[in-house]
């Protein structure tokens, strides 16, 4: 295990050398970055953590069986493997153990002798038990981590672009958008990050705010979702009309939705796009703590503002809400399902595929907001300089 757990250390070593992030003194991001893609983290899950588990469910399977071997006679405790497994055990922190796993050596020799439904699905159990401590600790560095957590936590499509495999121009990332992502998903600070933004508010500047700072760019982010969604629809034989938004004024003055969906055999369905901030300070109060309400807030602005003149023009209406960090609402899902079932054919994309597709879609909109905002804000800090 010390030879796994120095292989840890030199991964996350190379990890920060190589994205020009510094993991060292911060648990918190460092948390985040360990957590799994199922619970909204990077996914570097120590190989040290992943042997234990597996060493510990492995042994639990096998120790029925070694009474038809001839090890039946043997005093198993005098085993080398089987002091390691009571080494193994002890390692272990109460708080990541399971009920079905006893702590004591001969507790667990005397349970797992004999076949018991509790060696079923041990390894996954001290994995979720592993994974509630990491997310305990990101939770611990402060109210900003805690609501990083409740944005990304128990839904994969936050790490989605982490998981993609880049084999189309579509799913590449740049150097600059990878290192993003991962700043972004642990709330590491960028070193260059300007000290505050350049907008009137003169805010502190960090990821959360520059990817939401800058109507321009939001808008231009706004617009990859639209037209990735519309590309869908019209490769899969769907009649698509949409509205180009030009600037941030003509989204707020006009009533027309981004795009409507012809189908032929029911009712047009118009949908309208928006991404909203779940970690923007303004929404402290209640998304900070509550998975998903930025999300569902944003919907329900979206239907007040369409949905009426949608059902006068005898058309269906679908708010299609993300919120940064990637989470998406059940209009968005039930539309990509709604596409695929208009494939014409065999050939078409899964829902799965266009999801994924719109992640990383998401991700670098994100990533050209905060380069933006980022740029703008050491034009502004040099200029002030100047002027002194």
């Amino acid at each position: 295990m010390n030879a796994l757990a120095a292989h840890d250390r030199e991964v996350l070593a190379t990890v920060s050398q190589k994205l020009n992030l510094d993991f060292t003194n911060n648990n918190a991001a460092e948390a985040m970055l360990r957590l799994p893609f199922s619970w909204g983290g990077v996914g570097l899950t120590p190989s040290a953590a992943a042997a234990t588990h597996g060493f510990i469910a492995s042994m639990a399977a096998t120790l029925p069986y070694l009474a038809k071997t001839g090890l039946r006679s043997t005093d198993l405790s005098s085993l080398s493997t089987v002091q390691a497994l009571g080494e193994t055990l002890a390692s272990v922190k109460e708080d990541c153990r399971p009920d079905e796993c006893p702590a004591d050596l001969k507790q667990f020799l005397t349970k797992f002798s004999v076949v018991t439904k509790d060696s079923e699905g041990l390894q996954s159990k001290l994995a979720r038990r592993h994974a509630s401590d990491v997310a305990l600790c990101a939770i611990k560095g402060g109210p900003e981590m805690e609501a990083l957590y409740t944005a990304r936590a128990d839904h994969t499509l936050s790490s989605a672009p982490f998981r993609a495999y880049p084999l189309t121009a579509e799913f590449t990332l740049t150097n600059d958008e990878v290192r993003f992502a991962v700043a972004f998903a642990t709330n590491v600070k960028i070193p260059e990050t300007p000290s505050v933004c350049s907008c009137k508010v003169n805010t502190a500047l960090d990821a959360s705010h520059a990817v939401s700072c800058g109507p321009k760019m939001v808008l231009a982010r706004h617009n990859r979702l639209q037209r990735r969604i519309a590309t869908f629809a019209e490769t899969q034989g769907i009649t698509v009309a949409s509205n180009v938004r030009v600037s941030v004024e003509d989204s707020s003055r006009q009533q027309e939705p981004d795009l409507v969906l012809f189908f032929g055999t029911s009712n047009p369905l118009e949908v309208d796009i928006t991404v909203t901030n779940p970690t923007c300070p303004s929404r402290k109060e209640r998304c900070w703590q509550i998975a998903g309400v930025a999300l569902r807030d944003a919907e329900k602005r979206k239907r007040d503002k369409y949905e009426n003149q949608a059902n006068t023009r005898g058309h269906a209406f679908a708010p299609l809400a993300f919120e940064t960090h990637g989470r998406a609402g059940q209009p968005v899902l039930a539309l990509l399902r709604q596409i695929a079932a208009h494939t014409p054919g065999d050939v078409g994309l899964s829902p799965a595929d266009m999801m994924l597709d719109l992640q990383m879609t998401l991700l670098k909109g994100n990533a050209e907001c905060a380069r933006a905002t980022f740029a703008k804000a050491h034009a502004h800090q040099d200029f002030s300089r100047s002027r002194r």
